[in-house]
């Protein structure tokens, strides 16, 4: 009798260690969490049932694998799309192709309990057969965007939810929402015949602009300036270079990739980044333009524009638009607020060009 309660003692013990061993700092599959599936709405309004949380997840949206890495979800991410590096524990993920036409027969072989990817309009997008392909399998795909303005908090919460992190989301969202509130109330002062005209030349190529309806527009108007590109036709017109003499902005900035140039996390050398703004500044007739005159041309990271820490882009914007109203906020500052206390990893990296 003394040895079976000794052997079911032990069996106890076991049991009790494996739950204690079970509940480390977001394992995927850990036993505290109690897996349910819930329906939730999507970027673009689908209804997509997913299990909460879950423990497979194949990320094709860099945002989103920023954003599940934040919310402490990292290491759900069984497999990305080609390319993805940041942040630093994504690396050495498997890959299953392009961002927009990976290997469906790759992921269905995964087995991931969720699939995220950007929604299917705005430029480019998942592929339908793909799409179908998945949805074929029983597998859940989800269409986050997290790189609009107008909709990240929302789409934040709905990662968050399906993650089971939804303290985490708001604990960010609250220093997101900080620098919001002292950016609107400082360039609420301002007269409207005081605002800077601004030109961003986006990440496709020369000459390529964003008008109203776009993210780029929205993140000049939100930082204060007047958009010099406003009121072309299309999201994201081409312009000549006539044009923009005859606007005139005071300010320009240069969404540089970076496959074009190297820029973002662990980059140190600039000179590339040297060049590339000398040349926008040697551009025929460039030398009349007001901001090429003051030297206020810049260079800035898409890695940052448009993703989780589009917070950051606008501090830059509002100090560069607005350098006197701003004399106290530090946009490299604020980008280490959030990585040390986000991302647990130190600022290293180029994000802009020049820095002052």
């Amino acid at each position: 009798m003394r040895l079976r309660w000794s052997v079911a003692g032990l069996m106890a013990a076991l049991l009790l260690l494996g739950l204690i061993a079970g509940c480390g700092k977001g394992q995927p599959g850990a036993v505290a969490e109690k897996a349910q599936k819930i329906t939730i709405t999507d970027s673009y309004g689908r209804q997509v049932e997913v299990v909460s949380p879950p423990t497979r997840i194949v990320s094709l949206n860099p945002n989103v694998t920023e954003m599940l890495c934040i919310l402490g979800a990292g290491e759900r991410i069984i497999a990305v799309s080609e390319g993805q590096q940041f942040p630093p524990q994504v690396r050495g993920k498997e890959t299953v192709g392009p961002t927009f036409t990976p290997s469906a027969e790759k992921i269905i072989a995964l087995r991931p309990d969720a699939v995220f990817a950007y929604g299917p309009s705005g430029g480019p997008a998942l592929k339908k057969e793909i799409a179908e392909q998945l949805e074929a399998a029983g597998i859940p795909l989800i269409y986050l965007d997290l790189y609009k303005p107008q909709t990240f908090s929302s789409d934040v919460r709905t990662l968050a939810k399906i993650v089971n992190q939804e303290k985490k989301a708001e604990d960010y969202l609250a220093v997101v929402d900080r620098y919001h509130q002292l950016i609107k109330e400082r360039i609420g002062q301002l007269k409207p015949e005081a605002k800077v005209r601004v030109y961003l030349e986006g990440r496709t190529g020369d000459y390529v602009t964003y008008s109203k309806g776009s993210g780029g527009d929205e993140r000049v108007t939100l930082a204060g300036g007047i958009n010099v590109a406003a009121n072309e036709p299309g999201k994201y017109p081409r312009v000549s270079p006539e044009w923009v003499l005859q606007k005139n902005p005071q300010v320009i900035v240069k969404e540089i990739l970076k496959d074009k140039a190297p820029m973002g996390y662990g980059v140190t050398d600039t000179k590339k980044l040297e060049e590339i703004r000398a040349a926008l500044m040697r551009r025929p007739g460039w030398d009349k333009l007001e901001a090429v005159k003051q030297g206020r041309v810049y260079l800035i990271s898409t890695e940052i524009s448009g993703s989780p820490r589009d917070i950051v882009l606008l501090c830059y914007y509002a100090k560069w638009f607005y350098p006197e109203l701003f004399t106290d906020l530090d946009p490299q500052a604020v980008h280490r607020e959030l990585l040390t206390k986000f991302y647990g990893v130190e600022p290293q990296g180029v994000w802009v060009y020049p820095e002052k």
